[in-house]
């Protein structure tokens, strides 16, 4: 006997068959955690008493009693199970000593019974060996032990198991590879199923559910995948049942259908849990409903802000969702909010800052306004948010992407304010839409995909409207006379495809009551006629009728019909006629445009004298005559005269620009224009300057003019030098061609040139090398002149160059390969004089050659 102790590690026992060998143990282990008796030793009295003692379970085929019969074969059976299952429930780890395991008179070793092993590797997990060998018998069965505390008197003699130490991982058998096989087909066939699950799910999802998939957070996607729409649990169908008169029970089972997500979120999902048998919470229920089928309807979860929608707080918490006390629904005055055109990152910081610490909200709020403006919204606007949120005051959906037709909004009795403007709305507009609408004073619906025409009996029941925006549409037809009303204050008809006469009862013509309208918006159409005379428009401030085919005169009375006009478009039509003299003082009128009519005659000098606070001047496209006044360039404030494409005369005398402080854009090309430009250098804040195509004579002056960028005065009859000392260090945009200008060319290589355009002169000399520093430089235009000399290396760095021509002067030699590697960047066009058999230049990377 051994008086040493081994305990057997848990980890390496491996089910095999139970065994008896008779070749020589190694030393037998002292303590074990299970035992069991011998079969040839099942009746022996002593080995039962020990079991007893330290309350072990006992081998089926162990006696009790010597004298006490053996069961019958049945009942063996019987008791041998039980024994088993008593085993199983309650066997502990318990030390026996070597005697119990070794049969000193045959000196045979047994091993642990394979129906335990498992019993005995659970129960034993507490006591695993930190070093181990390997005992390898006849069948393969391994048991792993260590010898006392010192890891030096590990049991490593193997040979009488027929094993090494080095070969013990293939001491596996083939029943221990087996049940490894089956295991992993099982695992393998699990994950099979579990993918093809997937591939179902993912196949039968819509196309909204797999957008959602691939940006939702898993959160979202869980809670709104069908998987967990099932909606099995009582408060589904009472739910359902409470809603179906509001959706339907077709659309609320449709798993596709936006109603059916919301339903499911309101029974499984929603943390506030509403009662839906709770009469209390009935109003709140229905609103958080249509709120969450709007959600769902339009792809809330891609929304640019959505701060606690569909989360357990109270919905007129909800980012953009304006409410008021119940009680005070019969007198409901909800505001637009300013957050409700807040766009970007400041609108989440805007609602959480104004947000309150609880919010205060509970069941007797109800929704009074949605302020969706500009917010990502995509998809139909659902029913729902119709006939549901009745008390909606404010609705404003405008710079989405909603599409669809038009709904009828008659229900929403309180509705103030309804934008749908700029989103992707086709269809006509239904005749009933806003019917019954008393309330309602702006309906906004512009910039859409309408098409038909204007129904005369929209606006029957329309008595508080004040804005109106029907623009950048497809409407036809005429404009019906529906606007003599009083009320009315902003019309927006333009960008549509409108015809017919402007009535005088929309800008308060003779015979018709005052026009309370203060912008009146027909550009874009299609309107001929004459304009109106309006007399009776005292609080007009915008007129935009450009861009249509208006024809006659100008009503002299247009001007003054009202001291608070700021704005006047009539260009882009075919008004003839002279301009009409003005003979009243408008104070407020910033900006007049008349350009580009057949009007004639002379520019009437109260054109600039009664308008003190004019800021621009449009006269250009005309047919004017005559020269232009002094006093059209007084006002203080005055910023742009465009008086191009006319047929003026004169000169451009110092006093006209003696107190065009502000004078920023001056154009007068294509006229008569003669004399010097001696005047304009006085105009110390000019941005850009147009004056190609006249007659002007006289050389260029020296020109402060430091915030100049745009200076044209090519086709003109101008001699002498470039100024050298003018100060164009902001010059982008420098066109003198087609002049008679002398010298060399001089560069400020300070400036930010990138056209610079000199051909059809007289200039002599060389490039400068200095040219090569004007490194925003794209056009160079050089051709037909008196230049001489070779292509300078420095054009190298024009690395933005587009247009080099160089052409029709006395250059020689060759371009430099530097110079050429530009057609490499964006050079896309280089002529110079490289043709004939002996040409003046040789070029080999020249697009053209003369």
């Amino acid at each position: 006997m051994h008086p040493t102790s081994t305990v057997i590690d848990p980890k390496f026992l491996f089910r095999g068959k139970m065994r008896k060998t008779n070749k020589t143990p190694p030393p037998p282990p002292s303590e074990i955690i299970a035992y069991v008796p011998r079969r040839d030793h099942v009746n022996d009295d002593s080995e039962v008493d020990v079991a007893r003692s330290l309350e072990l379970p006992l081998h089926p085929n162990a006696r009790l009693d010597d004298d006490r019969p053996q069961p019958p074969q049945q009942q063996q059976q019987r008791r041998r199970a039980r024994d088993r299952d008593d085993f199983r429930t309650s066997v502990t780890p318990i030390v026996i000593t070597t005697d119990l395991l070794v049969d000193s008179d045959e000196g045979s070793f047994w091993n642990l019974a394979p129906r335990w092993t498992q019993d005995v590797y659970d129960r034993a997990s507490r006591s695993m060996a930190d070093s181990s060998a390997w005992w390898r018998s006849d069948r393969q069965e391994i048991i792993c032990a260590r010898d006392g505390d010192d890891e030096s008197d590990s049991i490593e003699d193997l040979s009488s198991f027929g094993g090494t130490e080095t070969g013990r991982w293939s001491l596996l058998t083939g029943r221990s590879v087996k049940s490894a096989v089956v295991r992993g087909v099982f695992l393998l066939a699990l994950v099979g199923i579990g993918m093809a699950l997937l591939v179902a799910l993912t196949a039968s999802m819509s196309h909204q559910d797999r957008v959602r998939l691939q940006w939702s957070s898993w959160m979202d996607f869980v809670r709104d995948s069908r998987v967990f729409r099932m909606g099995t649990n009582r408060r589904y169908f009472s739910m359902k049942a409470r809603l179906m008169n509001i959706s339907g029970a077709l659309t609320l089972d449709d798993e596709m259908t936006p109603q059916h997500r919301a339903l499911v979120f309101l029974s499984d999902g929603d943390p506030l849990a509403l009662d839906p048998n709770d009469a209390t919470a009935s109003t709140q229920l229905i609103q958080r409903y249509a709120l969450a089928v709007l959600y769902y309807a339009t792809e809330g979860a891609a929304w640019n802000h959505r701060i606690y929608w569909l989360t357990g707080q109270h919905e007129c918490g909800w980012q953009f969702v304006v409410c008021a006390d119940i009680q005070d629904r019969a007198n409901l005055t909800t505001s637009i909010n300013a957050t409700s055109k807040v766009i970007g990152e400041e609108a989440d910081d805007v609602f959480l800052s104004a947000v309150d610490a609880d919010l205060g909200m509970g069941t007797g709020r109800i929704v009074t306004g949605l302020q969706l403006y500009g917010n990502n919204l995509r998809g139909t606007l659902p029913i729902e948010l119709i006939t549901t949120l009745k008390y909606l005051e404010v609705l404003d959906l405008g710079n989405n992407m909603l599409h669809g037709t038009l709904a009828n909004y008659r229900q929403l009795t309180y509705l103030r304010h309804l934008y749908l403007n700029s989103n992707n709305i086709t269809g006509t507009i239904p005749q009933g839409m806003v019917s019954g609408l008393i309330h309602l004073k702006t309906l906004a619906i512009g910039n859409n995909q309408l098409s038909g025409t204007i129904p005369v009996k929209l606006f029957d029941d329309l008595i508080s409207l004040e804005r109106l925006n029907l623009e950048g549409n497809r409407l036809t037809g005429n404009l019906p006379d529906i606007f003599d009303r009083g009320i009315l204050q902003d019309v927006r008809l333009g960008d549509n495809l409108l015809t017919g006469t402007i009535l005088p009862s929309l800008l308060g013509g003779v015979g018709t009551r005052s026009s309370s309208i203060t912008k009146f918006d027909l550009h874009g159409n299609q309107f001929t006629g004459k304009l109106p005379v309006v007399v009776n428009a005292p609080n007009l401030k915008f007129l935009y009728l450009y861009d249509n085919k208006l024809s006659g005169p100008i009503p002299g009375d247009l001007f003054c019909s009202g001291s608070n006009l700021a704005d006047i478009r009539l260009n882009n039509n075919s008004l003839s006629g002279e301009i009409p003299n003005i003979r009243c003082t408008m104070p407020e009128l910033q900006l007049i445009s008349l350009a580009s009519n057949d009007l004639t005659g002379s520019i009437p000098s109260s054109l600039g004298d009664l308008m003190p606070s004019v800021r621009e001047i449009h006269l250009f496209g005309n047919k004017l005559t005559s020269t232009i006044p002094d006093s059209l360039l007084q006002p203080s404030n005055l910023t742009a005269v465009l008086l191009g494409n006319n047929a003026l005369t004169g000169s451009l005398t110092a006093t006209m620009f003696d107190n065009a402080n502000r004078l920023e854009v001056f154009y007068a090309n294509a006229n008569r224009l003669s004399g010097n430009l001696n005047g304009i250098s006085t105009a110390k804040h000019l941005v850009k300057l147009r004056l190609e195509y006249n007659s002007l004579t006289g050389t260029i002056p020296v020109m402060s003019l430091p915030q100049l960028e745009l200076f044209y005065a090519y086709n003109n009859s101008l001699t002498g030098p470039l100024p050298a000392e003018s100060d164009w260090a902001n010059m982008r945009k420098l066109k003198l061609s087609n002049n008679s200008l002398t010298g060399e060319v001089i560069v400020n290589a300070a400036s930010k040139l990138e056209i610079l355009s000199l051909n059809g002169n007289a200039f002599t000399g060389s490039i400068p090398s200095e040219i090569g520093q004007l490194i925003d430089l794209k056009t160079l235009s050089l051709q037909s002149n008196r230049l001489f000399g070779t292509v300078p290396s420095e054009l190298h760095n024009l690395s933005l160059l587009e247009e080099l021509r160089l052409d029709s002067n006395g250059f020689s030699g060759v371009v430099p390969k530097n110079v050429c590697d530009l057609r490499n960047l964006s050079l896309n066009i280089f002529v110079s004089d490289c043709k004939g058999s002996r040409p003046k230049i040789s070029c080999s990377c020249c697009t053209e050659c003369f």
